[in-house]
């Protein structure tokens, strides 16, 4: 059987891979994402350090920040002014479904757990701080870390 990497997208998409096809992968790969706890899904770590607004994007208040300006000054301020301009063309709501996953089985040993986890540290990032990036490396069970400096969110444009 081949055996793939996966490059993460999101953060809880890969982990649910990696414990629905057990057999199947040599590594998950982690840029800029959030790292699901190996035994519990996103809302355990969003009862932690992610409630605090140091890791919103913008504060609950805070009307004035747009989504171009979101997109300009936390997450594509280290890129090309042309990526930037695609990323302002593909902008779609998204939701993180912690409801969902509140409800979901818990990752089992056999799939998630067991895969090894590579993590990418990009120093630039005003979307997930550094500090909050350290703290998911030391808590998730990743294996290996890399760091890319001076890259921001979108670290392969950066």
């Amino acid at each position: 059987m081949k055996k793939v990497v996966l490059c993460c997208l999101g953060g809880i998409n890969i982990a649910i891979a990696m414990d629905k096809f057990l057999d199947g992968f040599l590594a998950g790969y982690r840029t800029q994402t959030i790292v699901c706890h190996r035994r519990a899904h996103q809302e355990d770590a969003s009862k932690s350090i992610v409630g605090q607004s140091v890791f919103f994007l913008w504060k609950p208040n805070d009307n004035a920040l747009r989504p171009q300006l979101l997109l300009y000054t936390r997450l594509y301020q280290n890129c090309s002014p042309e990526d930037l301009a695609l990323a302002k063309i593909l902008v779609r709501p998204g939701s993180r479904f912690l409801r969902d996953l509140s409800k979901a089985k818990k990752f089992t040993n056999e799939g998630y757990v067991s895969i090894p986890q590579v993590y990418v540290l990009c120093n630039d990032d005003k979307t997930i701080p550094e500090e909050y990036q350290l703290w998911m490396i030391q808590n998730s069970g990743v294996q290996e870390v890399l760091e890319i400096k001076g890259t921001d969110h979108m670290a392969m444009l950066s």
